[in-house]
């Protein structure tokens, strides 16, 4: 809800992300956790999150997105 009141809200997506990564819903996680980190590209919980989730997607970019959170 807090996502369709303030599309560009940065905190319920990053939260929302951490929830479906908790959850194993790993694509879903990954789509809303991408939207987190373009919001803020320096937020480094939103890219741990997110590299979490391509890695249990095995996606390649995975070590690249972990590794920019450093």
């Amino acid at each position: 809800m807090a996502i369709d009141l303030d599309p560009k809200a940065y905190n319920p997506h990053l939260n929302l992300g951490i929830v479906l990564v908790q959850q194993q819903k790993f694509r879903e996680a990954a789509s809303v956790l991408k939207t987190a980190c373009s919001l803020n590209a320096s937020a480094p919980s939103a890219r741990l999150y997110f590299g979490i989730a391509l890695v249990a997607l095995d996606e390649p970019a995975a070590e690249g997105e972990l590794k920019s959170g450093t």
